[in-house]
């Protein structure tokens, strides 16, 4: 529990839709969590809306222990949220799509990135070679749908888009 003085981040749906920005409000400690130490209050907003979808995504699509995982828009904040996700899962094999170099979504969990400026990530052999079980799309929409199928595996084998 909370008890009065605890720094605290929470995700807030009012009356009147989604989203609120407030020095102080009253939730649920259902939405609430402890605000990370250290951690400034503006990135620690950030990182509860980021996270929560992230984790929407993770239990949805049921990735686990042995799964291989393409997310495409990696270097957003639910992309980076949920490469990290993805690894905590004990997902085997985690690739993003992504403008951020290795060297940055490689700490987060990623054992591969793919610049989709300079490589199609439905172009990559390995991909095609060995298809993924989920592909999480924050990035592309409909043009990501058309090519999923060239590294995803097939509906009948599990294949999550």
């Amino acid at each position: 529990g909370f008890r009065p003085g605890d720094e605290v981040v929470a995700t807030w749906s009012g009356a009147f839709g989604a989203g609120g920005l407030a020095e102080f409000a009253v939730v649920e400690a259902a939405m609430a969590a402890r605000k990370p130490e250290g951690l400034p209050h503006a990135d620690a907003a950030a990182l509860a809306n980021s996270a929560q979808w992230a984790l929407q995504a993770l239990r949805a699509s049921g990735a686990g222990p042995g799964t291989r995982a393409l997310v495409l828009g990696g270097s957003g904040g639910v992309g980076t949220a949920l490469v990290q996700l993805l690894r905590r899962a004990g997902v085997a094999y985690v690739a993003a799509s992504s403008t951020l170099p290795l060297e940055q979504l490689g700490p987060l969990g990623a054992h591969r990135v793919v610049d989709y400026r300079q490589e199609p990530w439905w172009e990559v052999e390995a991909f095609r070679a060995e298809p993924f079980d989920c592909i999480f799309d924050l990035a592309e929409g409909v043009s990501g749908w058309r090519r999923a199928p060239a590294v995803l595996k097939r509906g009948w084998e599990g294949g999550k888009y």
